[in-house]
């Protein structure tokens, strides 16, 4: 896996502990609900080799608790994420200047 996209699977799976924190949970509590053992959550929460199936599994859970697909989905790609991300492609594409990110990047906060 190419060391950008383990990165940023790092910074995605790490948010999984925000949303389970803001839910009272631990990982034994939310194993309990989900059927995942501790140790898949932990895999999950620090990006060690799980499976999209989990990784759905979770994201799925999260989204029947807080009745908001939306704030699960900000809460995974948090806003610096998605604006590297984006800027990461634009540049790709159209060979952007310093400048004109730079522009973008207001545009985007």
């Amino acid at each position: 896996m190419p060391n950008q996209t383990k990165v940023e699977l790092d910074s995605i799976s790490k948010q999984f502990i925000t949303l389970r924190i803001n839910q009272n949970l631990n990982q034994n509590e939310l194993g309990k609900l989900t059927g995942l053992r501790q140790e898949t959550i932990s895999n999950i929460e620090r990006g060690k080799n799980y499976t999209m199936e989990n990784f759905l599994l979770l994201f799925n859970f999260y989204v029947s608790k807080t009745n908001s697909k939306e704030l699960v989905l900000r809460t995974l790609f948090s806003a610096k994420f998605k604006n590297d991300f984006l800027l990461c492609e634009l540049k790709k594409l159209n060979k952007l200047n310093n400048k004109e990110l730079d522009l973008i990047i207001k545009l985007l906060e």
